[in-house]
Formats: structure tokens, sequence, C-alpha cells
């Protein structure tokens, strides 16, 4: 057994190496490539803290709606000063920001 630590020292150990969200369904899901130790620890973490709750399933979608919205409609060149304030340590929803900007990166979206 074994949960991600969100204190971890080593990034490579925090949340965000573990998780992603399905930005259509609100829902944290594991990472794609993780080994089944990782895939174990992710899968715990969400399970036994409750992480798809309705509700905040519900308040993820309400975000990242609110978030990629707001995104379209900057300069291109205001984007990342956006997503860096946006996905900010003292900002609610800041993992859920980075995993939502990495994947809109990823599909060639920003």
């Amino acid at each position: 057994m074994g949960y991600i630590d969100p204190c971890a020292v080593p990034v490579d150990e925090r949340p965000e190496s573990y998780l992603d969200v399905d930005d259509r369904t609100g829902e944290v899901i594991a990472r794609q490539g993780l080994t089944n130790s990782g895939r174990n620890k992710a899968q715990n973490t969400i399970e036994d803290i409750g992480l798809n709750s309705l509700d905040l399933r519900y308040f993820r979608i309400g975000w990242i709606r609110q978030f990629t919205t707001a995104l379209s409609v900057l300069p291109a060149s205001e984007r990342q000063a956006f997503i860096d304030y946006s996905g900010g340590p003292e900002r609610e929803y800041a993992g859920i920001t980075g995993m939502v900007a990495e994947r809109l990166r990823q599909r060639g979206e920003l």
C-alpha cells in the first residue's frame, strides 16, 4: 500500500507525477505509464481520500471550463503568465490547472 505525499521533497514524488485529470468528467485518474507501485499509490490516494466525489468533480469541471475559456481569449503572449498565476502554489485548483495546461500543450493547443 502507500500514498502520494503532496509535500515530498523530490518533485517526482508529488501528486503531479502520479495524477492526471479527465477534463470532461473532472475525475482524478492515475497517469499513464506509471509502474504498478506508482499506479497503486495513485489509486490508493484517489480512493481513500475521496478525490472523485461528485461535489469535487463538479467544482473541478467548473474550474476547468473557467480556466480554459479565460485562456482562450488571451493573446498568445499572455497565456503563460496566466497559467503561472493560476497554477501558483497558493491558488485553489493549482494542481488541476497544471494538469490541464500540460494536456493543452500535448495537444498543441498552447
